[in-house]
């Protein structure tokens, strides 16, 4: 695949992160333990395994940690309906339209990778002329190498 950070999904990934992060700070201090913990680590978990999952030697591998981060944007949509008592519709908003954008690139980024033809089995090899009409995934997976599967799943983080 490359370097993560290149990709559009991770980008988003990460600006939800630091908007949740920023928004856990206005929760009354009763709720900053539990609910804020849970958010920072649904938004955390969707850019970190969005990262873990460029990593892996396959694109099944890698469409598995976007399935885990598709998860995590399911919890935190729960997250942001619970905080809604707490912070201002205003507030939430933003944060909102960034989570689903952010679904919408990793939903992107796993479609492109399962369009991927089946000779494609490294994200590594990426060509960048080889780009995706959406952009969620700049880069396509080389043919030409296959590494063999690791041991180690996906964590949810």
């Amino acid at each position: 695949m490359g370097d993560f950070r290149q990709l559009k999904a991770w980008q988003e990934a990460k600006r939800l992160a630091t908007l949740s992060r920023d928004l856990v700070r206005f929760l009354p201090p009763d709720e900053a333990f539990a609910l804020g913990a849970q958010w920072r680590r649904a938004a955390y978990s969707v850019a970190l395994n969005i990262a873990e999952g460029a990593a892996q030697s396959s694109t099944r591998q890698f469409r598995r940690y976007l399935q885990i981060a598709k998860g995590s944007l399911d919890e935190l949509e729960g997250v942001l309906e619970l905080a809604e008592g707490y912070l201002s519709p205003a507030k939430l908003k933003e944060v909102r339209l960034a989570r689903t954008h952010c679904a919408r690139l990793v939903t992107a980024l796993a479609r492109s990778l399962s369009n991927a033809s089946p000779h494609n089995a490294s994200p590594h090899n990426a060509s960048p002329d080889n780009a995706s009409p959406d952009n969620a995934h700049p880069t396509t997976p080389h043919p030409t190498t296959r590494h063999p599967r690791s041991s180690a799943g996906p964590r949810r983080r």
